[in-house]
């Protein structure tokens, strides 16, 4: 149950180790508990007090060093309290607020100071006050106007009720009767007759100022007024945002967040190591690879060539040629290149000669496949309508020995993992002829 709640404005000059020292020195005894918000410069200090065999009090002090605010909240919450404890509570702002006003470290309300005795209205600052009684001048807080009687007294104890209300309310009286005649006839909101004592509550943007109005000898008069006052300050300042909870699960949220970004960001670091050692380990793998192919390359020429050898050996024939220190990239590759050149010549041989006659008994005695055609046509097939390298056509070319080493702007074909044979063009094509050309110098390095 919340009994009281209101928010004033501090001086800068307040700072956060001087008022957790205040606080520690007020309350000395309970249970304390400190929630810090340092990045929105919030401290709230709870306190815990039992107070009755079930009944528990706790205060709550919230500065806002941004802002300079400072929120007072009173609750009596968690437990039951008895209807004895209820008929007797005796509504009163905490005593704490005693020592902001006294070590004058509170702001004025605008023109009035917050003080937890009464305003004295006197020749000085009558003129103030009477703009202020008018509703021209805002305020933050109540003001409750204790009339003078024809007597020269006041009607109630103004110093009581002062103390009771120090930092809900300002509490004025005039000087003299004179003083409250005036004020009486300039101050329209409030009641012309001394035994009733007004209470002038702030406006709201827009709206006309209200007050109220309690009789003076009705009983429990004063205890009705404190009454009001604490209901309208605890509807004015109900939704504080920076209570303790709210600002305690705002710091576990953001250390929870905090914690998350660390393991995220450690994740992170430990992926890319992992990655760079994956990226290590492909490398040597992509090499020996590479040596294993040209190998596989070295050992499948020797063995065509062996198996030439071995054949021609076993006829009893010397070959026509010798193999020299090239190796075939494919089973038949050289033989298939000079059958091919050799049919290539053999159209610009005159008919009816030797070298004809020769010629073409060495291209239908050695089966020509054609091998080396049929590759130069897949190869201007997959170029043909070329729009960039894709999987497929990284597929088909490696099917043919080309390996394909890609680069932002260019694309670099090396045949067999020669580098004696390599072509480079666009990753992306140029014009409508790219992939013709591009199949042209392809066929020109390997075919």
């Amino acid at each position: 149950m919340l009994l009281f709640s209101t928010t004033l404005r501090v001086k800068k000059d307040l700072t956060r180790d001087r008022f957790l020292a205040l606080v520690y020195e007020w309350h000395k005894k309970g249970n304390c508990f400190v929630a810090e918000d340092e990045h929105r410069q919030i401290i709230v200090v709870r306190f815990e007090k039992k107070v009755c065999k079930e009944g528990i009090y706790s205060w709550e002090y919230t500065l806002n060093l941004s802002e300079y605010k400072l929120s007072v909240r009173v609750h009596a919450e968690r437990v039951y309290f008895p209807e004895k404890w209820r008929q007797t509570f005796r509504y009163s702002t905490p005593g704490f607020l005693k020592v902001f006003i006294e070590d004058n470290l509170l702001e004025l309300d605008h023109k009035l100071k917050i003080a937890s005795v009464p305003t004295v209205i006197d020749e000085e600052n009558i003129e103030v006050m009477c703009r202020i009684l008018k509703g021209e001048e805002s305020i933050d807080l109540p003001i409750i106007y204790i009339p003078m009687t024809v007597f020269g007294r006041y009607p109630v104890s103004a110093g009581m009720l002062a103390y009771r209300l120090k930092g809900a309310a300002h509490v004025v009286v005039p000087k003299t009767r004179k003083i409250h005649d005036i004020i009486k006839e300039t101050c329209c909101h409030f009641s012309k007759s001394a035994k009733y004592i007004s209470v002038l509550f702030p406006k709201k943007t827009g709206s006309e100022v209200s007050s109220a109005y309690y009789q003076v000898n009705k009983r429990k008069c004063l205890e009705s007024i404190i009454r009001h006052i604490f209901f309208f300050t605890n509807a004015h300042h109900a939704c504080e945002r920076d209570t303790y909870q709210v600002v305690w699960d705002r710091i576990l949220r953001e250390k929870a967040e905090d914690e998350k970004a660390a393991c995220m960001e450690s994740a992170d670091k430990t992926m890319k190591e992992a990655e760079q050692i994956v990226s290590a380990y492909e490398e040597d793998i992509e090499c020996l690879n590479s040596q294993l192919y040209e190998k596989d390359i070295m050992i499948q020429g020797l063995t065509v060539e062996n198996e030439r050898l071995r054949r021609h050996m076993d006829s009893g024939k010397i070959p026509v040629l010798y193999f020299g220190k090239e190796r075939e990239f494919y089973n038949g590759e050289i033989q298939d290149l000079i059958l091919s050149v050799l049919e290539d010549a053999l159209q610009d041989i005159p008919d009816k000669t030797r070298k004809k006659d020769i010629i073409s008994d060495i291209i239908s005695s050695n089966n020509y496949k054609h091998i080396s055609k049929d590759r130069n046509r897949l190869v201007k097939n997959m170029l043909k309508s070329y729009d960039g390298m894709n999987g497929k056509l990284r597929s088909g070319l490696e099917e043919l020995g080309f390996r394909i080493e890609e680069s932002k702007k260019h694309l670099k074909i090396t045949y067999f993992g020669d580098e004696r044979y390599f072509a480079v063009f666009g990753s992306t094509p140029s014009d409508v002829r790219c992939g013709k050309n591009n199949a042209a110098m392809i066929v020109k390095m390997a075919y």
